[in-house]
């Protein structure tokens, strides 16, 4: 996976699933919550968007909503996002299913998160 992450030309082929996902997410990913909303947003960036793509790819094979999942490219870098609520609320608890560790309190709490207990 090292290999995959680390490639500026990945596969076409290459498979992304919740366990790898959740892996990386550990690594590379961040939960953000906004002052202003109560939303959880995911991001992900890396150098090379090839493993991004992929990692898109899966994501939007498995959420069955509309939107909220993009690739932003910046110059240096491009970050993977997943900005819609329903969208942030599914990937997290798929990632939760699949084993994320590291990412989990916060994981947690950003899916606890409701008008009611956020203050801006």
């Amino acid at each position: 996976s090292s290999d995959l992450k680390n490639s500026p030309h990945v596969c076409a082929s290459s498979v992304c699933s919740w366990p790898y996902f959740a892996g990386f997410f550990d690594a590379e990913g961040h939960v953000f919550v906004p002052p202003q909303r109560a939303v959880a947003y995911l991001e992900v960036g890396q150098k090379f968007e090839d493993i991004l793509q992929v990692i898109h790819t899966f994501l939007l094979r498995e959420w069955f909503g509309s939107g909220g999942i993009r690739i932003q490219t910046y110059a240096n870098s491009s970050s993977l996002l997943v900005t819609k609520e329903e969208a942030s609320r599914f990937v997290l608890r798929n990632l939760l299913q699949a084993g994320l560790v590291i990412k989990r309190p916060a994981s947690e709490i950003a899916l606890g998160i409701c008008p009611e207990n956020h203050t801006a």
